[in-house]
This record gives structure tokens, C-alpha cells and sequence, in this order.
């Protein structure tokens, strides 16, 4: 799961949104963008503002009067060239900033806060012993580079920077916890190069020991047998 958390937020977005155009009813039937669609837009004319909704810019639009300016000049610029990518990197700031307020408040809401348990919630169930501390730092230290790098992303890029910061951010952000999982790793390598590896000890061998140590004074030629096989056991 780790990784792929940003993809499969977006992956769910992209669907919601689709879901929720059609749920929205009728679109502005006119030219968009076009003298006309701004001006019923400026009146609030719903079918004009659902159309502004799958441009992103209906939040801002009702919000921010003051950029509808701005936000007039990114539409069009958009229109002309629908392919290209929408953020601050590209000239149309103000899309890119509401995108990435859309990150982060798609993070804090109830579908965002699920997904990043359920994240937790594997990390835990999958953590090797010893490695709790480790791989539950790794998953929050994701999901907040994750927030971070999506945020930064969408804002600088749109949706493709979205995709590729959030799964940098992730990386990044798990990073500690991998650190503290290689750690743990090198202190159980270190324990296990001094106690015999991963030889267990039971009733039957130490019985085995006790035999054999008896028999160590009968002959050199018993001494050697007996601590070679101890020493190769002990060694594998």
C-alpha cells in the first residue's frame, strides 16, 4: 500500500467528479468560454456555474469576486490549449492554488482520514516483530509527505503534479521510518551474529550437549566430533 496512496486519493477524485457532473444536472448550453458564459456566470446562473464547477474555479469564483478577472484570462488560455496543464507553473495560478486547497481539504475529510487508517491500520497488521515503532512511523511520515508533496504538486502542476508530489512526498516522508526499520534490522543481525544465528535451543539437544560432554573424556578423537558438530550448529 505504501507509495500508492496519492494515485488511488486522485484516482478516487477523478471518479467522484465525474459522478458528481452528472449528478449536477445541466451545463451551461452555450459557447465556454464566451462573452455570454461569463456574464451568466457574474449573474450566478446555475447551468453557467456547474460548467465553472468541471473547470475547477466554482469555489473561486463565489468566494473571491476579485479574481474572477484572473480567472477569466486562465479559462480562456485554457480553451485554447486544453491538454496543457493547468498551475502556477503554467500561468494559470489560480487554479493551481484552488486545486491544492482541494488536497488538503480532501486529506482532512472523512475519505482522506479513512484512507490514511487504513494505511496505518496495514502497516500494523504487516510489521514484522520488533518493527511496530518503525513501520508506523513510515506510514505517517508518508501520508503527511504525501499531503505535502500533493499539495505542493497540484499547485505548481495541476493533476499531473499532483500525482508525481504526492508519490515523492511519500517517499520522502517515509524515509525516517525506513531508517528506523534498518536500524532494528542491523541491532537483530548484530544479536544474531553473537548468540549462534537462528539456532534454537530444546530439551532434546541440551540432552544431546550433556551425552556428549560425557563422552569428550573417553577419547581426543570423540572431543573433535562432538565440538565440530556443536560449532557447525551453532554456525548455520
Amino acid at each position: 500500500m505504501n507509495g500508492i496512496l496519492a494515485p488511488m486519493m486522485d484516482a478516487v477524485e477523478a471518479t467522484g467528479r465525474i459522478l458528481g457532473r452528472r449528478a449536477r444536472g445541466s451545463r451551461y448550453q452555450g459557447t465556454v468560454p464566451s462573452v455570454g458564459f461569463f456574464h451568466a456566470a457574474n449573474r450566478g446562473d446555475p447551468k453557467a456555474l456547474t460548467s465553472l464547477a468541471d473547470l475547477g474555479y466554482k469555489g473561486m469564483w463565489e468566494s473571491r469576486p476579485e479574481l474572477r478577472q484572473g480567472m477569466v484570462g486562465e479559462i480562456v488560455a485554457h480553451s485554447r490549449n486544453p491538454l496543457k496543464p493547468r498551475g502556477i507553473l503554467t500561468g494559470s495560478s489560480i487554479y493551481g492554488v484552488n486545486r491544492a486547497r482541494g488536497v488538503i481539504s480532501g486529506a482532512v475529510g472523512p475519505l482522506g482520514l479513512a484512507f490514511a487508517a487504513a494505511d496505518v491500520a496495514f502497516s500494523i497488521a504487516t510489521a514484522p516483530r520488533g518493527e511496530l515503532a518503525a513501520k508506523v512511523t513510515s506510514s505517517l511520515g508518508g501520508q503527511a509527505g504525501a499531503l505535502v508533496g500533493g499539495a505542493v504538486g497540484a499547485a505548481m502542476l495541476g493533476l499531473p503534479g499532483e500525482l508525481i508530489g504526492g508519490y515523492i512526498g511519500y517517499e520522502l516522508g517515509s524515509l525516517p521510518g525506513k531508517a528506523l526499520s534498518s536500524a532494528v534490522e542491523f541491532g537483530r543481525s548484530m544479536r544474531r551474529l553473537h548468540t549462534g544465528g537462528d539456532f534454537q535451543d530444546s530439551e532434546a539437544a541440551l540432552t544431546m550437549r550433556r551425552r556428549a560432554a560425557a563422552e569428550l573424556s573417553t577419547s581426543l578423537l570423540n572431543a573433535r566430533q562432538y565440538l565440530g558438530k556443536e560449532a557447525v550448529l551453532m554456525h548455520q
